[in-house]
């Protein structure tokens, strides 16, 4: 079953034809955005880790610990989707909190003392949930 129509000659998405073109476009750069940090971090991680061949305080290799970049490949795309449909449930908290709790537990090798801030994921959710249902019930 697809989502598309003919109209006038042309082929219209059904998911995106009701929405404003500055939105469009929006979504058009967030995909582009997509694309190329994902191809950047992956040229980043092989190039980096092919030619500099160091190890980390905590005796890991480089290639162990630098896949965490790919955590933030997405990110600023979906800041952008998040902004655009005005939902703060998708902005990418746990792809940043992941990151921020993994790189630096691998790069140092302590876990310990870094593992509390994972708990800014259901925090953080915790939070806009009770404010969306606030401003839920005042538009009401």
């Amino acid at each position: 079953m697809e989502d598309k129509e003919e109209v006038e000659g042309e082929v219209v998405d059904q998911n995106h034809k009701d929405q404003h073109p500055k939105k469009r476009t929006s979504f058009l750069v967030a995909d582009i955005l997509d694309i190329v940090l994902g191809i950047g971090a992956l040229l980043f991680y092989v190039l980096f880790c092919s030619f500099y061949s160091g190890k980390a305080p905590s005796g890991i290799n480089n290639w162990a610990i630098y896949w965490t970049v790919v955590f933030l490949t997405s990110v600023p795309s979906n800041i952008v989707r998040a902004v655009v449909k005005r939902d703060p449930n998708r902005l990418p908290v746990s792809q940043i909190v992941l990151f921020a709790f993994l790189f630096p537990s691998l790069y140092t090798g302590q876990f310990h003392p870094n593992w509390v801030i994972i708990f800014i994921i259901p925090i953080y959710h915790a939070v806009v949930e009770v404010i969306q249902k606030w401003r839920k019930s005042k538009n009401s």
